[in-house]
């Protein structure tokens, strides 16, 4: 998969039964505007050699990506049907993202955020 820079990076969950996550693709350098957009064949996320989401366990994986901390790289957020929300740190400086050990997203006051779906 390309940098960040050269593509669109579209998390999609992939494999709602397993709860693993994947990602497509897409060239926006090479797309006209107004143009149809084209999206690669679904790549799986990986923290290491573990495929994302496998330790976290989360059921109905809602991923999201987003600068939750100011650093100029997108964060993977993804909750779950239970309300959980896990972060994945885009650990990579540069090209394709690099995904960190997940952790729960926390309050000012340390509590892990909880958003009923119902």
């Amino acid at each position: 998969m390309k940098t960040k820079q050269q593509f669109l990076y579209c998390v999609l969950v992939c494999a709602l039964a397993t709860g693993l996550v994947s990602g497509f693709a897409n060239d926006l350098a090479a797309q006209e505007v107004g143009e149809r957009a084209e999206f690669g064949e679904p790549e799986m996320l990986y923290v290491g050699a573990v495929p994302l989401n496998l330790k976290a366990e989360q059921m109905y994986p809602s991923p999201a990506m987003f600068d939750i901390d100011g650093d100029g790289r997108d964060e993977l957020v993804v909750g779950d049907i239970f309300g959980s929300l896990n972060i994945y740190e885009n650990e990579a400086k540069t090209g394709d993202p690099k995904w960190s050990e997940f952790r729960a997203l926390k309050s000012v006051d340390g509590e892990a955020i909880k958003v009923s779906n119902w």
